[in-house]
C-alpha cells in the first residue's frame, strides 16, 4: 500500500477532498477487507504518541462509543508461554519476552452490548492476527519516521515510552507493526496532521 499522503518538499497536507479519494481508491484495491454493509466496529491504531488518546477524547465528545485497549482491554503476556507477566520496564530482558495482548473475549462482550452501534476501539497491541478480524474497518495513524515519534513521545506528558526501555522498544517496531496492520488493509493517515483534519477524514471513513 501506498504511503500516508505527505508532501516533504512543500511541507503541506493535502485536502481532505484528497485524503477522501485515497481513501476510496484502497477501498477499491482492498475490498475483501471491507464489508459492502453499514460498518459498526472500527480500530483507530498507531505506535505510541501518534494521538489515539487525543482523538478518542474528541470523539467521546462527539457522543460516539470509544473503547481505550490501555484501560482493561489488554495485558502483558509471555510472548512465548503465554503467562501473564507483571509490568518490570528496568529489566531489558522483559521488553524482549512481553507482548500487550488484547483480550479478545473481553473486547467481544463489550461488542455484543452494542450491536446496532457504531464502536471506535483505540489502541496499538501484539499478536494482530488474531485481533484485525473483529473489525471492520482499521484506520492507522502512521508516522513519517522514527524521529517524529521520538520528538512527539518527548514533548508529551507521561504516557508510555518516557522509560528509556520503553523509548527503544517503541522506535524498533515502528516501522513492522505499521506494515503489518496496512497488510491487513489498514486505512493509512499521517499522524502529523491537524486533529480537526485526522476527525474529519475519520469519520469519512466510518459513513463512507
Amino acid at each position: 500500500m501506498p504511503a500516508p499522503l505527505h508532501d516533504k518538499k512543500a511541507h503541506t497536507h493535502p485536502t481532505v477532498d484528497e485524503y477522501y479519494d485515497e481513501i476510496r481508491r484502497k477501498l477499491d484495491e482492498h475490498p475483501e477487507y471491507f464489508s459492502p454493509e453499514i460498518s459498526a466496529r472500527y480500530l483507530i491504531t498507531g505506535v505510541a504518541g501518534s494521538g489515539k488518546t487525543t482523538l478518542r477524547k474528541e470523539f467521546a465528545k462527539k457522543g460516539y462509543i470509544t473503547i481505550d485497549i490501555d484501560e482493561g482491554y489488554a495485558e502483558w503476556r509471555h510472548t512465548e508461554t503465554d503467562e501473564v507477566l507483571d509490568y518490570t520496564p528496568d529489566d531489558p530482558a522483559w521488553h524482549e519476552v512481553a507482548g500487550w495482548v488484547v483480550k479478545t473475549d473481553k473486547l467481544q462482550e463489550f461488542f455484543d452490548t452494542h450491536p446496532d452501534e457504531i464502536v471506535l476501539v483505540f489502541g496499538s497491541f501484539a499478536r494482530i492476527k488474531t485481533v484485525v478480524g473483529m473489525f471492520d474497518k482499521i484506520i492507522l495513524l502512521e508516522y513519517p519516521n522514527s524521529e517524529t515519534a521520538r520528538e512527539r513521545i518527548a514533548s508529551r506528558e507521561g504516557g508510555y515510552g518516557k522509560h528509556p526501555h520503553e523509548l527503544a522498544r517503541i522506535l524498533s517496531y515502528i516501522e513492522p507493526y505499521q506494515q503489518k496492520m496496512k497488510s491487513h488493509g489498514a486505512i493509512s493517515i499521517s499522524c502529523t496532521l491537524p486533529i480537526a483534519k485526522s476527525i474529519e477524514v475519520i469519520e469519512q471513513v466510518i459513513h463512507e
